[in-house]
């Protein structure tokens, strides 16, 4: 196939990839703004514009401003579905464990249990040893009270009402229900020696594109090393963690891209 016929096709593919970045960069930009920056003539930009939007990868608003369309997240969508979450968060478990030099864990909800899917166990002599399917409780847990405060209540009443401590002490499901609001403020959990007695965790959760919440991450310290300069370095690392695993999952640009949109849009995508 000759080279130079197909150069045509090369630009204007490039030039749907510009301009749905831009818009993914600053949306709410005209027809104006678009071909100006992206240097065509009005003419050709009226073209893509129309193509892009009769497919729905782009909309305008009734100022005949634009924004990304709902094709758009249909297709993040299915490339998240494809993704393995256990083998995209095992990097960054490892460089969490790397920088806290404590065990670390990924973990999902499974009922009112928490499974961990992704480990990496400290070189140090006294650790919290993490085991690939490990189980249990929510809500004695950091990694588990991290998803809790951000799912339905039906499953925070549920986890409330259906376990008990590891210890045999039923769960205060009022207290469990006010530190839940804490962590929705805060967005750290923390687990005080809840599940077994001299470790102390601190979890973050991790969300995907639409903001739902699809694992957390966890530090477990033994209490002997746990001191407020140690509590303040592990926090640091566990939310840039949880921070980067969430964007690696779609969660930060979209999510910021989807509150600058009007409100006339915000349904629609």
């Amino acid at each position: 196939m000759n080279a130079r016929a197909d150069l045509p096709s090369v630009k204007s593919a490039l030039r749907v990839c510009r301009l749905l970045t831009m818009l993914a960069e600053r949306p709410g930009l005209t027809h104006a703004d678009m071909a100006e920056h992206l240097a065509m003539p009005r003419s050709s930009m009226s073209a893509l514009l129309a193509t892009l939007e009769a497919r729905e990868f782009v909309q305008k608003d009734s100022r005949r401003r634009f924004f990304l369309g709902p094709e758009v997240l249909s297709l993040a969508h299915r490339y998240i579905a494809n993704l393995d979450l256990a083998k995209l968060g095992q990097p960054v478990v490892d460089e969490l464990m790397l920088r806290t030099h404590e065990s670390a864990a990924l973990s999902v909800a499974s009922g009112s249990d928490i499974v961990v899917i992704a480990k990496a166990n400290c070189q140090q002599p006294l650790q919290r040893t993490m085991q690939l399917g490990e189980r249990a409780p929510m809500h004695a847990t950091a990694a588990g009270k991290a998803l809790l405060a951000f799912l339905g209540t039906n499953q925070t009443r549920g986890s409330a009402s259906s376990r008990t401590q590891t210890d045999g002490v039923p769960v205060n499901r009022r207290r469990l229900i006010e530190e839940l609001k804490a962590i929705r403020s805060s967005g750290l959990a923390y687990s005080k020696e809840e599940l077994i007695r001299g470790i102390v965790a601190i979890g973050a959760p991790v969300f995907e594109l639409t903001g739902a919440p699809v694992a957390a991450l966890s530090v477990a310290v033994p209490t002997v090393r746990f001191n407020p300069k140690r509590e303040s370095a592990i926090i640091n690392a566990v939310r840039k963690a949880a921070d980067t695993l969430s964007r690696q999952l779609g969660y930060g640009a979209s999510h910021e891209a989807k509150l600058r949109l009007p409100e006339s849009l915000r349904g629609k995508s």
